[in-house]
């Protein structure tokens, strides 16, 4: 079988082909760039763009089945744009087949088609297209898929697939991103309810496109049907972007129960546990390489039967129990009269006490960094940071998470 894939240097697309090489099967490819990756398994390479009926004509010369992958993803860009590749290329495609009499078609179409802005669990392939989309992706998606689906004749035998959030090895989308966001801080959960989200890992997803072609023929059951693809495990969407985060290095260890408010715009970063670590510490396998944030009151409580690298931030003291005042402020509460000198005596002696006795602990390192100086130059504070913790974090990315604007206690 010689086979078409347009899209062959992608990710799924560059998947497919390698389970086509690997079982005898002759391969082209279809893109703007050849791959040298491909051209090393011996796979043709035909350039060109899906608006070029030409190209696309001249790429499907010879073949018996066309995998249709390539697509204009992403939510931003001109109509236009989403037009020529999604749909007009899809046009290309399946004249391509017809004037070749190629005989089978398989279309990568995506989840997205159906989806109307509600949960979607529980659906199944007879959901119909919705009224209105909310980006051009899905939009040009959904009507190249049906002209695929319209294209299933006597003639030429057609399915569309709707592979969600595909991951896994040589991923330059899903994955890259949520950790470039995660290294930055620059992930937010929205919204207090457990949303479920399917997956699918790059392997089984061309898998399944080679099955769908194996089993489509004119007279089959598949012909003129979609499909959607998944691992069948639906997940917490935030178990999965942890899930992502903690195989990527960067870990954190949180609980997200106490939600961003006016307080912490960007939330607490807190993990409940911490604070009854007294009476059950059990909690600190989980945070083994982790970052976890503790009062520092807290820190007699952790056993001496780990070791602890310490980032003890220093904060201006007025600023200090500025926040606190404002906060306790509105939710009701107003410090009485002299207060403020109080709570600054207990603080220094706290702070001095703790001090004194981390510089006594053998399982303790620490690195004290001045909240205020890491505002003005969090360069030079994150550099020191990371050389206390080993030399191997993301400096830029360190510096891109301090946002001056939440400043708001300045004295």
């Amino acid at each position: 079988m010689k086979a078409l894939v347009t899209g062959g240097g992608g990710f799924l697309g560059k998947a497919i082909i390698k389970l086509l090489v690997e079982r005898g099967d002759e391969v082209r490819s279809f893109s703007r760039n050849p791959h040298p990756a491909l051209q090393e398994l011996g796979v043709e390479h035909c350039r060109g763009e899906l608006s070029d009926a030409e190209a696309v004509e001249n790429a499907a010369e010879g073949c018996d089945i066309v995998f249709h992958v390539a697509a204009k993803a992403g939510v931003w860009g001109p109509y236009e744009e989403f037009y020529r590749a999604n749909v007009l290329g899809t046009k290309h495609v399946i004249a391509a087949c017809r004037e070749h009499g190629i005989k089978r078609l398989v279309h990568t179409s995506s989840p997205s088609v159906v989806f109307d802005g509600t949960d979607m669990e529980g659906v199944d392939e007879s959901i119909p297209y919705p009224q209105h989309f909310e980006a051009f992706y899905p939009q040009t998606k959904a009507e190249a898929e049906q002209l695929v689906l319209q294209a299933n004749d006597q003639e030429l035998a057609t399915v569309a697939l709707r592979p969600h959030l595909i991951w896994g090895p040589e991923d330059n989308h899903l994955v890259p991103r949520i950790l470039e966001r995660g290294a930055k801080g620059a992930l937010r959960k929205l919204g207090t309810r457990e949303c479920l989200v399917d997956t699918i890992y790059i392997d089984n997803a061309a898998v399944a496109h080679l099955q769908a072609a194996d089993h489509l023929d004119i007279s089959s059951a598949v012909a003129g049907k979609t499909y959607f693809l998944s691992q069948g495990e639906p997940l917490p969407i935030w178990e999965v972007v942890n899930r992502i985060l903690d195989a990527g290095g960067i870990p954190g260890l949180t609980d997200d129960i106490r939600r961003p408010d006016e307080d912490n715009l960007n939330g607490y970063y807190e993990f409940e546990p911490v604070k009854k670590t007294k009476v059950d510490s059990s909690w600190l396998n989980l945070a083994r390489g982790k970052a976890v944030k503790m009062v520092y009151s807290l820190l007699r409580d952790l056993p001496d039967s780990f070791h602890y690298r310490v980032v003890f931030m220093h904060r201006k003291m007025e600023e200090v129990i500025a926040s606190q005042n404002k906060m306790l402020r509105r939710h009701g509460s107003f410090p009485a009269p002299g207060a403020d000198e109080q709570i600054a005596s207990l603080f220094h002696r706290g702070l001095a006490q703790i001090e004194e006795w981390l510089g006594q602990q053998e399982h303790f390192a620490v690195q004290y960094v001045n909240y205020n100086q890491m505002l003005r130059k969090p360069k030079s504070a994150i550099i020191e940071i990371n050389e206390f913790l080993g030399g191997k974090l993301n400096i830029e990315a360190m510096a891109d998470v301090v946002d001056p604007t939440l400043y708001r206690n300045r004295l």
